[in-house]
């Protein structure tokens, strides 16, 4: 799949390492090269359209948190806590 609106310094979200950036793209017979900056990272790493299109935990959109799945991890990690961690 090739995306055509793609620009350099397009924001990019990553369930794993957060927001980054595409700093360019490369086009290719078949598909285009993503050079991405992730500032977690803190290095830039290497996708193309294909294995973007396959990989959920990459999107062009911020991923939102759904309020139940917020409130059973705080519940579950109020447990592990103690007292003596304050």
């Amino acid at each position: 799949m090739i995306y055509h609106d793609l620009k350099n310094l397009t924001p990019i979200y990553s369930s794993k390492y957060g927001r980054g950036l595409i700093v360019s793209v490369t086009w290719r017979r078949s598909d285009q090269l993503f050079m991405c900056y992730f500032s977690s990272l803190k290095a830039h790493t290497f996708m193309t359209s294909v294995e973007f299109m396959h990989n959920e935990s990459l999107s062009f959109v911020p991923f939102k948190i759904k309020e139940e799945d917020l409130k059973e991890n705080v519940v579950k990690n109020k447990r592990n806590i103690s007292i003596e961690d304050f």
